[in-house]
């Protein structure tokens, strides 16, 4: 089974037996389960058979060297979850944002590659707050008078353990037997009704206390439209459900690869509304509008572009070198791993000179660089593992990039003088369609990939004929946004 034939059985299956009208207590049941079922999936039916294995939801995902701390810093957080929202002293905006705590590095501080964009465009009509990641923020941040959300993040988090009325448990309890009862009848995976059932109570005390927490948030500012990043997200479904309960609208910007791989942005029934998803979701591209299923259609899949892409690329012109340069864009697959490895030791015995960089995804930047001594052993292997390099840097240094479905592999497309080629394996399925189409070259092994090292001016030249980076990424971003959400003020 691929993932998207997967994803495909896993939408109709909700649909057919109704899990979106499981409801207990005026609190809907399925949403708050749904990714967690999809990732038992997942790893049983095809992460056992590739080898990999997706985040441990108690792993730390960032490494520490990203995460930059001060005494100081920790002293403030502590004071911070002290002290609650003061709503009296919250001033009326049209528009409110929920930053993206996972910032990246700009200019010597951390910066919302999505928010940080609509504060700067509406300065004086923009609310920003913040949620922890991992119960921690990056500083110094670049978002002006920014409102951290700690000290509601630890009360709801320890709401989790309020007591609940027998009755309802026994509802719960009931929900998950049937979850997991469906579950095994169409994939023939058992889930743990018990580990289910616990779930739903703490989620269900977590949303109770949450609604309370965002309507009061929207009854105090009064905003037209509300901003998130990540709408599969606790707090997103909660605040998602609130601001629509109260006629506001939100939009959830784009923050990766979406296709019919993401459970979040496919559903089998697009005509129904779902009162804890977006309203709208602001594309890169009418490639992703294209492969995703929302419900609403075009009028809730808008195509904007990616802001901070532009800008990095304006930055970060390509640069021509004297020798053909290679970055793999590592996302933690095995795979991928063994093949850049092959590929360095047929460029060793074949006498092929060219650079071969291996950029690790955020996630491996914990990773001992022992864990790739097998890569290293060869001369002209570059490792990049550190979050203060900027990604768009190396990519304006390729001239080849490789990867099975990262969205920087997308990304280097805006460059036109970069070949990007996607490593055909079990995780780059969905993206077959655009190597038929010549939008990438597919690579099966190094082979492969020397003879498009030798031969990359005319690899160029047909790139450049037929390119396709407008239709991964919308021009002009930032004024398209602007257009966007003054539209949105107006109505």
């Amino acid at each position: 089974m691929t993932q998207t034939e997967l994803v495909d059985n896993f939408i109709e299956l909700e649909y057919k037996q109704d899990f979106f009208n499981l409801s207990v207590d005026g609190f809907q049941c399925w949403p708050y389960v749904r990714g967690i079922v999809e990732t038992i999936l997942w790893e049983r039916l095809i992460g056992s058979f590739t080898g990999e294995l997706r985040e441990n939801p108690g792993r730390s995902t960032y490494s520490e060297k990203m995460q930059v701390l001060s005494a100081g810093d920790v002293l403030k957080g502590i004071g911070k979850a002290a002290v609650p929202v003061n709503f009296r002293s919250l001033p009326h905006k049209n528009i409110v944002c929920f930053a993206d705590p996972r910032r990246v590095m700009n200019r010597g501080v951390y910066f919302d590659a999505f928010n940080d964009y609509v504060q700067d465009f509406f300065p004086e009509d923009t609310l920003v707050f913040e949620v922890p990641y991992r119960n921690k923020h990056f500083y110094p941040r670049y978002t002006k008078g920014i409102i951290d959300l700690d000290n509601y993040h630890v009360r709801n988090y320890a709401a989790k353990w309020r007591p609940i009325r027998r009755s309802v448990q026994d509802e719960f309890e009931s929900v998950a037997e049937k979850i997991c009862n469906d579950i095994y009848a169409a994939f023939g995976v058992r889930c743990s009704r018990e580990v289910m059932s616990s779930n739903l109570n703490e989620f269900y005390n977590r949303w109770k206390h949450g609604k309370v927490f965002y309507h009061k948030l929207f009854e105090t500012v009064q905003p037209k439209v509300v901003f998130e990043v990540c709408n599969y997200s606790l707090e997103s479904i909660i605040l998602n459900e609130a601001a629509h309960e109260m006629g506001i609208q939100t939009v959830e910007f784009q923050h990766g690869t979406l296709n019919r791989e993401h459970y979040a942005y496919n559903f089998y029934d697009c005509n129904r509304s779902y009162k804890y998803l977006p309203d709208k979701v602001f594309l890169y591209g009418k490639y992703f509008q294209e492969n995703m299923r929302f419900p609403g259609g075009e009028k809730s899949e808008v195509v904007i572009g990616d802001c901070f892409l532009d800008e990095m690329s304006e930055r970060y012109p390509w640069k021509r070198a004297d020798k053909v340069r290679v970055t793999i864009l590592s996302q933690n697959y095995k795979e991928l791993y063994n093949f850049t490895v092959s590929c360095a030791r047929y460029f060793s015995e074949h006498g092929i000179d060219c650079l071969l960089t291996y950029k690790l995804h955020p996630i491996e930047y914990d990773k001992p660089e022992s864990s790739f001594s097998d890569l290293l052993q060869y001369s002209n292997v570059r490792l990049v593992r550190d979050a203060s390099i900027n990604l768009y840097d190396v990519l304006s240094q390729s001239d080849i990039t490789i990867s099975a479905n990262s969205t920087a592999l997308f990304e280097s497309s805006i460059y036109e003088n970069i070949v990007p080629c996607i490593f055909e394996c079990a995780e780059s399925q969905s993206l077959q369609n655009l190597v038929d189409i010549g939008a990438f070259v597919g690579l099966k092994s190094a082979a492969d990939l020397a003879d498009l090292v030798q031969n990359i001016e005319k690899f160029r030249r047909d790139r450049k004929d037929s390119s396709y980076s407008e239709y991964f990424f919308r021009r002009n971003a930032r004024e398209n946004l602007k257009t966007e959400i003054d539209a949105m003020l107006a109505e």
